[in-house]
């Protein structure tokens, strides 16, 4: 891509917003599409001609508004042309507003015809939003065959047609979450053999800070603050030339071939059909007519803040009346358009959830996982929490915290590999939001994995957090069909309808009937630092320790559909064999049992849950002596009580009444137990608490 010709008026150059678009032997369109938008303010065009072959190069560069690039290099390879705008963007457009648009759409919002799109910006300022909602609306004739267009006509005359209803929503993987499929392309060419066609919402309108891309061309983006108003981006392909146009990139075959051919299908076997239809064709008026459709949305604020320019105007406002509605969607056209609402709430709200992922050489896995996190709605940041990786994982995360502005990098101090429950602490300590979430670096999360979660923490003050299901996913069949093999599930679950107080005496391991992972869990913040977080004494297993804490003190509610919310890569470098689970499990219940007995809940849930500890200890014991079998549960039982701590006497008594009775152990007076533990006591060093480890933390 070269400059060839750059804007010669110097006072346009930085006046938001810049207009960026991708064209192609576009000279019928590009006379009235520059002068429309130059009445409605823009002042600076950047536009990168790709290969044209009319006189499009030639009226570009005697456009004093307009700086040229061109390019021979093919559009689908440059991911229809994004990849060329995102380096423009990042040249002349950073942060600033930036409006992308195809040479045949036009932009409308509320109230155009009292402000121009850069007054329009200024209350996107006001309010902080970073992106414009669109709603592509196709234009067409009513004739079978639209009348000649000639260079410099307007658009309005040749299509002023549009589908007034028919539009069908649905949830979306990728922001802003919400499909839109319809208009007269799928009504003719696409219904009934599928069940959408081609996307129907964009983003033209973004502010082109840290952090905000483009995801599919303008159709989707990061998670950004999306307006408290919508617009419809009115769309003009359907000119006399459609035709010429089609069989043009078909034979070229440098576009998204799967739409042409559609396209192509339908004018070969409809040669004689036209789009209009007497039911669904509404000829365009004025962008009032569109709001009361129910396809463009304005707002209470904005509706505000218009009042507040007219009073500071020195001209006189018509129709002021409009103003005082707030033009809501009245006939449901976009029948699920609930999401709107959603959406039109500036995002203000969404921002609740901090997720934390700690990684350690995760060069191979970072960047997938990241990718997963970010299009997430109700995502507030992304911690990133280098465990002293030796690898190029982090240059990955230090440049991806560069890119997206809602990605933090921490480091413990001095770089040193610390484990990964005093990873996560790191991150929910520097964490901003309410709300907490985990992921491991090499799982990646489903679509909308926090949006239930809010919405029953929101709705439930007594909730600690909200959990559900995961799939698994697996590097080889080979580690798939032993899992099988063993029976076990390929979801990590818990049968529906165990939660709450009932969780504890169900879940592995205290339990059996199932178990949950943190990466389906979403937890409140202030939970998290009542029960102290990851055990800083538990460097292995500290999930489980983790896990049990949360059973045992917090109220955790289970969602009840069958939706994987997360995906657990299964691979050789995160499983532990079983005789390293049971050489740290003892020190994973040894520090459970310091944390349970300081809680204020019955301590008979305790000695239940020991008891089928040793039970599971005892069965699933490697060692065949029995005698030897005993001799290691009975050190078990000492590091038990000897790391207890506290003074929780009648705790004590009682544990060591229930190991007399497994062990067969000569008998031993309470006394001499506690003296026992009194003189060793003075001879074991102080350990250093989970809240004595947080100030330190904090400061990284």
């Amino acid at each position: 891509m070269h400059l060839v010709s750059k804007c010669k008026a110097e006072k346009n150059i930085g006046v938001e917003p810049t207009l960026f678009s991708n064209v192609r032997n576009e000279m019928l369109r590009l006379p009235f599409f520059l002068d429309w938008y130059r009445s409605r303010g823009i002042s600076l065009f950047v536009i990168v001609d790709n290969n044209s072959t009319d006189e499009s190069v030639e009226f570009l560069k005697a456009q004093t508004d307009v700086t040229l690039y061109s390019t021979n290099d093919s559009f689908v390879k440059a991911l229809c042309g994004l990849t060329w705008l995102d380096e423009l963007r990042d040249k002349y457009g950073k942060d600033q507003w930036c409006l992308t648009v195809d040479c045949d759409e036009l932009l409308r919002f509320p109230f155009d015809d009292l402000i121009n799109i850069p007054e329009l910006c200024r209350y996107l300022n006001t309010n902080a939003y970073e992106g414009l909602f669109s709603l592509l609306v196709d234009h067409y004739s009513d004739q079978i065959k639209p009348h000649k267009l000639i260079a410099g006509d307007s658009f309005y005359d040749h299509s002023p047609y549009f589908d007034h209803s028919g539009y069908i929503t649905r949830d979306s993987s990728a922001f802003p979450f919400i499909g839109v499929s319809g208009g007269p392309r799928y009504r003719l060419m696409y219904a009934p053999k599928q069940k959408f066609g081609p996307s129907m919402r964009k983003i033209p309108l973004v502010k082109w800070v840290s952090g905000v891309e483009y995801l599919a061309v303008n159709h989707s983006t990061t998670n950004i603050k999306i307006a408290d108003i919508t617009s419809v981006l009115q769309h003009f392909k359907f000119l006399d030339d459609f035709k010429s146009h089609v069989n043009s990139e078909v034979e070229r075959n440098d576009r998204l071939m799967v739409d042409y051919e559609v396209y192509k299908n339908h004018l070969s076997t409809n040669d004689k059909a036209s789009f209009y239809h007497p039911s669904i064709s509404t000829r365009f008026v004025d962008t009032n007519q569109l709001q009361s459709l129910g396809l463009m949305k304005s707002s209470g604020k904005f509706s505000k803040w218009l009042k507040h320019q007219k009073n500071n105007a020195k001209e006189s406002w018509p129709d002021l009346v409009r103003l005082e509605h707030d033009n809501p969607i009245k006939n449901a056209v976009l029948e699920n358009w609930a999401s709107i609402s959603y959406l039109s709430s500036g995002l203000s709200d969404i921002e609740r959830v901090s997720v934390i992922v700690p990684f350690y050489n995760a060069e191979r896995c970072l960047e997938r996982c990241v990718k997963s996190v970010l299009p997430q709605r109700c995502l507030g940041e992304l911690i990133l929490v280098d465990d002293g990786s030796i690898d190029k994982s982090s240059e990955i995360a230090a440049r991806l915290a560069l890119r997206h502005r809602k990605i933090k990098l921490l480091q413990h101090p001095g770089k040193l590999n610390r484990g990964a429950g005093n990873s996560r602490n790191l991150g929910v300590f520097a964490a901003q939001f309410e709300y907490i979430a985990f992921l491991d670096c090499d799982d990646s999360f489903t679509a909308d994995r926090f949006l239930e979660d809010v919405r029953v923490l929101d709705q439930n003050e007594n909730a600690s957090g909200v959990f559900g299901s995961q799939a698994l996913s697996f590097e080889n069949e080979g580690t798939k069909q032993e899992r099988i093999e063993k029976g076990l599930s390929l979801r990590i679950e818990m049968p529906r309808g165990i939660q709450g107080k009932t969780l504890f005496g169900k879940m592995n391991p205290v339990g059996n009937a199932g178990s949950f992972h943190m990466n389906a869990l979403t937890l409140r913040k202030s939970e998290f630092l009542r029960i102290d977080g990851f055990d800083p004494l538990v460097p292995r297993c500290e999930d489980v320790n983790f896990y049990m804490k949360l059973a045992f003190s917090c109220n955790l509610i289970q969602k009840q559909d069958r939706k994987a919310y997360a995906i657990k890569l299964v691979h050789s470098g995160n499983r532990m064999s079983p005789e390293n689970t049971r050489l740290h499990r003892p020190n994973v219940f040894s520090q459970f049992l310091k944390f349970a007995i300081n809680q204020p809940l019955d301590h008979s849930k305790v000695r239940k849950s020991i008891d089928r500890y040793l039970q599971i200890l005892d069965n699933n014991s490697p060692i065949k002596d029995k005698a030897e079998r005993d001799r290691r549960l009975k050190r078990i039982y000492w590091a038990l009580v000897f790391n207890l701590g506290g003074s929780a006497l009648r705790l004590r008594k009682a544990l060591l009444n229930l190991f007399r009775r497994r062990f067969e152990r000569p008998k031993l007076t309470t006394l001499a137990a506690f003296t026992c533990l009194a003189l060793l006591g003075l001879v074991l060093h102080p350990v250093r608490s989970f809240h004595q480890l947080r100030e330190p933390m904090k400061q990284d």
